[in-house]
């Protein structure tokens, strides 16, 4: 219950016995003596003027939230095309690296029968 309600005795929600329609009896006459004080209307202007100011704020916070979410959304798809690019250009390194190791291995082996051919050669001088 709101504290300005609790200290005018108010119960709450009442439903308005003159009307016969279920009302807020309690704070319709709590901002019914404000508006005849004056001084009360001030106070409600006041207090509905704050609470746009606050409305307007978040409005614009969550307006800034977005924007950067739709920012953080592009840069993580960039990024995620970035990345499946670079795994595709790891994969046919990969790719050649293999390839090398073989051919390097036929090489070697090549080379090994020719120097076994020269030193046969050599050796039946």
């Amino acid at each position: 219950m709101c504290p300005a309600f609790a200290a005018r005795g108010s119960v709450g929600f009442l439903p308005s016995r003159r009307s016969g329609v279920q009302g807020f009896s309690g704070p319709v006459s709590l901002i019914q003596g404000f508006e005849q004080s004056g001084e009360g209307a001030v106070r409600i202007e006041d207090a509905f003027s704050r609470l746009e100011e606050a409305l307007q704020g978040a409005v614009k916070r969550m307006r800034k939230v977005e924007d950067e979410n739709a920012s953080l959304r592009r840069q993580a798809g960039q990024l995620k095309r970035e990345l499946e690019g670079l795994k595709e250009r790891n994969q046919r390194k990969r790719q050649l690296l293999e390839q090398y190791a073989s051919d390097r291995s036929e090489i070697r082996s090549r080379v090994a029968k020719a120097l076994d051919k020269i030193a046969g050669l050599e050796g039946s001088r």
